[in-house]
């Protein structure tokens, strides 16, 4: 029986593996500059800033569930928010990067499924689609001076997925014993 957590991985953390693992394709060089740290950190994290990279960019993300109002229950859509956070050329690069990694619809989304084939095995989250909006620029109207680093450049991230699992379960017609 799995856990809770097995059963329910939170899709934003494997959007941020595949999406750093792209990254590492195109720039070998990543891994090591990272101490092979992933530098996504959740917003909730005020420490996530405080790694020991020096003035190298990192992903500070939080996630939103979006209301299911289509006739097939079992996708859900969920929106990613990534505020890359660095020195004004880094952010717009990460992010044209991520963008381009992640907005290839149906593509993206069967990339990804692959490499968390290859990671764990079977997952119980399967993408159907991912996306990608830069919301904003770095800009001077976007410095961030409570952080180390001075700009930070948004990101929207959307993916259709479902939790494999979940299609599985079956509630007894009588879960009381209530009929005659």
């Amino acid at each position: 029986m799995p856990k809770l957590n097995e059963f329910f991985p939170l899709p934003v953390l494997k959007v941020n593996q595949y999406v750093w693992w792209a990254m590492n394709q195109i720039d070998e060089t990543l891994e090591d500059q990272y101490n092979g740290i992933i530098p996504f950190f959740p917003l909730a994290d005020s420490r996530g800033g405080d790694s020991s990279w020096g003035e190298k960019p990192y992903v500070v993300y939080d996630h939103l569930y979006k209301v299911n109002g289509r006739t097939f229950p079992y996708v859900h859509r969920a929106q990613f928010l990534y505020f890359i956070r660095g020195q004004a050329t880094d952010t717009l690069t990460w992010g044209t990067a991520i963008q381009h990694i992640v907005d290839r619809g149906d593509d993206a989304a069967k990339d990804c499924n692959e490499y968390i084939g290859k990671q764990e095995g079977p997952s119980s989250v399967f993408f159907h689609r991912l996306r990608g909006f830069i919301v904003d620029e770095a800009s001077d109207k976007r410095m961030d001076l409570q952080v180390r680093q001075y700009y930070t450049t948004s990101l929207v991230v959307e993916a259709d997925y479902r939790y494999d699992g979940l299609a599985n379960l079956a509630v007894p017609s009588d879960p009381f014993n209530t009929a005659p």
